[in-house]
């Protein structure tokens, strides 16, 4: 519950204001690309930070996340407006459960360190989207990744996920979802990415 917490009042800090502000740019030009949908799933939801967003594009939002926690902060936060507050673990999606004409799935991929378990993430990610899905990861190819790695390497830390286009667009091109759009929080500050994939891209 404290974790859930911090996690929700760090955005509330200038720098992370402006960050927020970024991304929530960025995933409104990608839901423009898409257009209005039915259902759509925010997973991990986090505090429902995006949720604002994305209701203007959506009949119903979902929020999901691992953590019931979470949720209690995410219904708090958008005042109990989610059509549904559903725990939802998503490196274990079956292929008979519920699904979404769009997901959208952000800052999780550069948490997963276990290239199996981040496997098992993009095929849940592919099972649960029936029409379009919103991802985010880390850039291998960004400046700012490279210059990350070469720091952690020389001060002898862990390894940083990160990913290249072509690796995330291989993965989900495997469950049927096609590259059609990329967008960056910045070419030299940030390696994130966010990308929007769509089933028959035509």
């Amino acid at each position: 519950a404290e974790g859930s917490h911090c996690y929700h009042t760090k955005y509330q800090k200038w720098n992370k204001r402006l960050a927020h502000y970024v991304e929530c740019a960025i995933l409104e030009r990608l839901l423009r690309h898409v257009g209005h949908s039915h259902e759509v799933l925010d997973a991990p939801s986090g505090p429902g930070r995006f949720f604002d967003t994305i209701k203007q594009h959506a009949d119903e939002v979902h929020l999901g996340d691992i953590s019931t926690h979470m949720l209690d902060v995410a219904r708090e936060q958008t005042q109990n407006g989610a059509a549904s507050y559903a725990v939802v673990n998503l490196v274990n999606v079956g292929p008979d459960g519920r699904t979404f004409e769009g997901v959208i799935s952000l800052r999780l991929s550069h948490h997963i360190y276990d290239a199996k378990v981040l496997e098992e993430y993009f095929r849940g990610l592919g099972l649960l989207a029936r029409r379009w899905l919103v991802v985010s990861f880390r850039d291998a190819r960004a400046p700012f990744t490279i210059w990350r790695r070469m720091g952690r390497r020389l001060r002898k830390k862990g390894r940083l996920p990160a990913q290249t286009t072509d690796e995330i667009a291989a993965f989900m091109k495997d469950h049927g979802l096609h590259l059609v759009s990329i967008d960056r929080v910045s070419q030299w500050f940030s390696g994130h990415c966010y990308a929007l994939f769509v089933r028959n891209p035509d």
